[in-house]
């Protein structure tokens, strides 16, 4: 069920972007996705980031039925990166705060199975 929370909070964040004018119509170069640095901050811009390498990898997860990364913390980054901007931004900060919260739930979720299967192997 998360899943379906998850894929739709990928939807808006992409739809905020585009409303935004950050949807970029080409991908950065080669070497911007060569980067290390959380974000990958130090070669790219943050709403780069979530187009090309957010979206596709959280799609890839799904479609994949893999699991999501343990901890996702991505709208401090962007209330941080969008401070001054103004209030057309919160859309898009709301969004990828619902992703947060979706990940971590499946996570929540998660744990509730592994208990439960343990304790009824016992």
């Amino acid at each position: 069920m998360q899943e379906e929370y998850i894929k739709r909070s990928l939807q808006q964040i992409e739809k905020e972007l585009k409303t935004l004018g950050l949807w970029a119509p080409a991908s950065p170069p080669a070497e911007a996705f060569e980067s290390t640095a959380p974000f990958f901050h130090d070669r790219m811009e943050f709403s780069d980031w979530l187009q090309w390498v957010l979206i596709p990898r959280f799609r890839s997860l799904l479609d994949a039925g893999l699991p999501f990364p343990e901890n996702c913390a991505i709208a401090p980054m962007a209330e941080v990166q969008y401070a001054q901007k103004g209030a057309e931004y919160g859309p898009l900060i709301h969004a990828l705060r619902e992703l947060d919260n979706h990940v971590m739930a499946c996570h929540g979720a998660d744990q509730q199975q592994q208990t439960k299967n343990t304790s009824t192997e016992t």
